[in-house]
């Protein structure tokens, strides 16, 4: 994975550390607030996700040891109150993230299958939870990032693939699936309520569909996952199922 960033890592580094703040981590942003683990870069394709990546963000984290732990032997809570020093300072440069030529073909291999067989979006994942202290190590700590495929086909939630092993994983909806008796209104999923009563209906997946995209995959590990019966499809919320 390549990464381009204009000045230097830990810009502030000098300035934080007259405040006792270290350079902790670095990690990268799809928007420069959203401090989340999962970072989503999403296109219709490839060529869209790519551009999404020339806007990402890297996140450059400080710490104060002392404050943490402090913090840590009082048992109070990461974030600070009111007026107390906080444990972590963090800012974000604007840099342009691009895969490098294997991870790149890989990822037009999944576009290639998907949208072969439906229109099809998708949804590049990076993953910050592991502690970055290095800029050069950017790339070595992605090296699991998973890209996720929507084919629109019916009964499909997405296919996860992980390109540097060529495993993929299939996940669809349950062929049966229970639902509240009372109308769900624009929920956006079942509640598991023990005062809410269900029932069971059949749910038509495009089973045709499905084995034509899996047959696609020649060369790729792939596996499928059903969900369980209160994971409801988004399109049952618009659209009239038959009781069984």
């Amino acid at each position: 994975m390549e990464t381009a960033f204009e000045g230097e890592a830990y810009p502030s580094e000098d300035e934080r550390r007259k405040f006792g703040y270290e350079p902790n981590r670095i990690y990268i942003l799809d928007k420069p607030r959203n401090v989340e683990d999962n970072q989503r870069f999403r296109g219709f394709s490839v060529d869209e996700i790519l551009d999404d990546m020339d806007e990402a963000y890297l996140g450059f984290e400080y710490i104060n040891e002392d404050v943490w732990l402090e913090k840590k032997q009082e048992g109070k809570e990461e974030v600070p109150d009111p007026g107390e020093v906080p444990v972590y300072q963090r800012e974000a440069v604007p840099a342009s993230l691009r895969p490098g030529e294997e991870r790149l073909n890989a990822m037009r291999e999944i576009e290639d299958m998907n949208s072969s067989v439906a229109d099809s979006s998708f949804s590049l994942v990076f993953y910050n939870e592991g502690r970055v202290r290095d800029i050069d190590r950017i790339g070595e700590e992605i090296s699991s990032t998973s890209l996720n495929a929507f084919p629109d086909i019916r009964g499909v939630e997405l296919i996860a693939y992980w390109p540097q092993t060529k495993q993929a994983n299939l996940i669809q909806y349950s062929s049966e699936i229970q639902i509240p008796e009372e109308p769900m209104g624009d929920e956006r999923g079942a509640l598991i309520d023990q005062d809410r009563d269900f029932r069971t209906v059949k749910y038509p997946r495009d089973e045709k569909s499905i084995r034509h995209l899996i047959n696609q995959h020649d060369d790729w590990n792939i596996t499928k996952n059903t969900l369980g019966s209160h994971e409801i499809p988004p399109e049952v919320y618009t659209e009239e199922i038959s009781q069984e």
